[in-house]
């Protein structure tokens, strides 16, 4: 018989409603180490928990906005609530400084010659 991290893996189940007790000992069913569950506001306004498994892309079970968990791993939840908020506003995440800005509509498909409106760094 399956279990419930495996059933996920294999695609069978697309979620699983949990409390965090309970989706700690799934993700630690398979000897996966395990921190604990933190807890993070991304870029779209939502808020994300996820088990931390040690590595910003490792296969951590998630939930945004006290959803059901769902396996992922944090580092795409982020990149995918940057791209939202992108589409969203035009802001853009600055690689130097991690503040948001709409880009000019002259660099809006080309980074180069871009200048962060909070730290003045070109891109």
């Amino acid at each position: 018989m399956k279990t419930q991290l495996e059933k996920l893996q294999a695609g069978e189940i697309q979620s699983i409603k949990c409390n965090e007790s309970e989706a700690l000992a799934i993700i630690s069913s398979d000897g996966t180490a395990e921190f604990g569950i933190e807890e993070m506001d991304l870029p779209d306004g939502t808020s994300l928990r996820y088990t931390n498994t040690g590595d910003t892309y490792s296969e951590a079970l998630c939930s945004i906005d006290g959803g059901d968990w769902f396996l992922s791993c944090w580092g795409d939840c982020y990149e995918s609530a940057e791209q939202s908020r992108y589409e969203e506003t035009g802001e853009q995440c600055c690689c130097y400084c991690g503040e948001f800005a709409e880009l000019e509509e002259h660099s809006a498909k080309n980074w180069h010659g871009w200048a962060c409106q909070s730290c003045r760094e070109n891109h």
